[in-house]
């Protein structure tokens, strides 16, 4: 009897894992030749670096309906300064600011289109700053 319950119980836990697996790979595991880590990379690089920063990491973030290019950089300024230069550069580039930040807020995020960018300043280690660049189709 108990033998018999094995026997049924072993595909169904094949397709358990199986399906774990695709779901990991799908929302974690990026994949470099998907056309809008492509074009991310690319609106990435079209985008002028901050004077003084220095680039410290990148990671791509796939995930079922968005996909996240994370630039990290360390640089000493306030995030004031570098969001006033990201607007200007981000608003001659086509990109409106979604909305104000909140005085105090380390984040401002900008859209164009299908694409936004956040600029983001660490409130743990103040010489800590992020670009994402993300794939969102509304």
């Amino acid at each position: 009897m108990i033998r018999k319950g094995l026997i049924t119980a072993i595909p169904l836990l094949g397709m358990l894992v199986g399906i774990l697996i695709f779901h990991n790979s799908r929302c974690s595991a990026p994949n470099e030749n998907d056309p809008h880590v492509i074009q991310l990379k690319k609106l990435a690089s079209e985008i002028p670096v901050y004077e003084g920063f220095q680039k410290t990491g990148e990671k791509v973030i796939v995930k079922s309906t968005l996909i996240y290019y994370i630039v990290y950089y360390r640089g000493s300024a306030t995030f004031p300064e570098v969001n006033a230069f990201y607007a200007r550069v981000l608003r001659e580039k086509g990109f409106v600011s979604k909305k104000d930040s909140p005085p105090g807020t380390l984040t401002a995020d900008y859209r164009r289109g299908d694409y936004e960018i956040a600029v983001e300043q660490s409130d743990r280690e103040p010489d800590h700053f992020d670009l994402v660049f993300e794939w969102d189709p509304e």
